[in-house]
């Protein structure tokens, strides 16, 4: 574990504040005894297209090359928006996957889980269908079709096979689940790392966390403190 090479690697958002105080206190207070290097990314005009996702998918694939270019052994992504709890790196390294995940929600629509039953090109669905499934696996990791870069775990050997590409209307997260399950390899969510996901609408700041406890809504709302 001491020779064991992680990059941490946070694309910053190109709107203010960049990146939230309880984001940053995340990162740096990560529960690891170990060395881990740090990597903010803030490259915010990339040429034509959808400037959102274009510019997240030119964030990611520099981290990618980061890692190959430096012989690391694995990436950590934390987006500038999510409050990771202490103990996550511990937890990640763990689980057996090729790709392994904390478990968030979106910040859109019905907020649901960004760990997914099934997906295609275009569609999907998330696990938090199944309630008495998400009981079960509360608190423990087990194999989904991944989704989401938030808070995720990747090995080397995916970059080396995977760059993140974008072929659609969605984000590059997607389209790199899709490929991880084309090219064999195993992702999982942690479902005993909880994590928050910052939401500003318009002057308030509220947290999405989510939960067990109403199955017909499976997060809860929190105000930023």
């Amino acid at each position: 574990m001491p020779d064991l090479r992680i990059l941490l690697y946070c694309p910053l958002s190109p709107n203010p504040p960049g990146i939230y105080d309880q984001s940053l206190q995340g990162i740096f207070g990560l529960d690891w005894p170990y060395p881990i290097d740090y990597a903010f990314g803030r490259q915010d005009t990339p040429p034509g297209g959808d400037g959102g996702y274009d510019q997240i998918t030119a964030k990611y694939n520099y981290a990618r090359k980061l890692v190959l270019d430096n012989d690391y052994d694995a990436l950590f992504t934390v987006e500038s928006d999510m409050i990771i709890p202490s103990m996550t790196l511990q937890r990640l390294i763990r689980v057996e996957a090729d790709v392994a995940y904390g478990l968030y929600c979106s910040r859109h629509g019905r907020h649901q889980w960004l760990a997914y039953a099934w997906m295609n090109d275009k569609n999907g669905e998330s696990v938090d269908h199944g309630y008495e499934w998400c009981v079960d696996v509360w608190g423990q990791a087990a194999e989904t079709m991944g989704v989401g870069l938030g808070c995720t775990l990747i090995w080397r050997r995916v970059l080396e096979s995977i760059e993140f590409t974008r072929r659609g209307g969605s984000a590059n997260d997607w389209y790199f689940s899709l490929d991880c399950r084309k090219n064999g390899f195993v992702q999982k969510h942690d479902f005993g790392i909880i994590c928050g996901h910052i939401d500003k609408e318009r002057d308030k700041i509220r947290v999405i966390w989510p939960s067990i406890e109403n199955p017909l809504r499976m997060y809860e709302v929190k105000e930023l403190t």
